[in-house]
């Protein structure tokens, strides 16, 4: 199957493109309740706020990414193809001490 990259693409460095380290992720509204997740597992009881929870997903099965387990995690090409399979909110890249870059998350 091929995936049609949007210009989203365009915005992700080539330096983390080469890299396998982009989940999905997924925004919940914590309820005090477990969420069913796209890929048919559960969550844990998430808490009561009023603030979205973005749950890192795995773009290959639809449940919950681990950003201390790589095997979960995929390259953007996954993510960009998780995102319209999983009917998702989006693609994060998971940051590791390894690739020696500094990342800030900038959109609050």
């Amino acid at each position: 199957m091929s995936t049609t990259l949007s210009h989203q693409e365009i915005a992700v460095p080539p330096q983390l493109l080469s890299q396998r380290q982009f989940v999905c992720w997924w925004g919940v509204i914590g309820e005090g309740k477990k969420v069913k997740l796209p890929g048919g597992g559960w969550t844990k009881e998430l808490d009561v706020k009023p603030k979205i929870d973005k749950l890192p997903i795995n773009p290959r099965t639809g449940n919950l990414a681990d950003v201390s387990n790589s095997n979960t995690w995929g390259t953007f090409q996954e993510a960009v193809a998780g995102v319209a399979k999983w009917h998702v909110n989006g693609i994060g890249f998971v940051g590791i001490k390894e690739n020696g870059l500094v990342l800030a998350d900038l959109d609050n």
